[in-house]
């Protein structure tokens, strides 16, 4: 489902997000993502590989990757998680620690919604 006209998703990064990706990303990767942001805000339900479950998404770039989950009914994009491209076992532990806390994501998501002013 493609998002039409002028409807932006907002885009929010849980606090340890900000904390992994600091450590993990490099100032240049940081400006990368920053920069593809905008791009997001408008097809952000159409970027990214899918991980199980639509919602889930990986974005890679460089040799990092970046998890997101996309709440397409509240026009949600909240990053959950980053970190070097690794083994496939690292990352698929990675991975389902991210869908252990789906609800306490949406949890989360629902109340970034409620809070905003949009």
């Amino acid at each position: 489902m493609k998002t039409g006209g002028d409807t932006k998703f907002k885009i929010f990064f849980l606090p340890t997000f900000k904390k992994e990706s600091n450590k993990i990303l490099t100032k240049i990767e940081i400006e990368y993502l920053l920069d593809y942001l905008p791009k997001l805000e408008k097809v952000g339900n159409l970027i990214g590989k899918p991980l199980g479950p639509n919602y889930l998404r990986e974005f890679k770039f460089s040799s990092e990757r970046v998890y997101f989950l996309v709440y397409i009914d509240i026009m949600i994009i909240l990053f959950v998680a980053s970190g070097k491209k690794t083994s496939k076992k690292s990352q698929q532990k990675l991975i389902d620690k991210i869908r252990m806390r789906l609800p306490e994501f949406k949890k989360y998501a629902y109340e970034l919604r409620r809070q905003s002013k949009y």
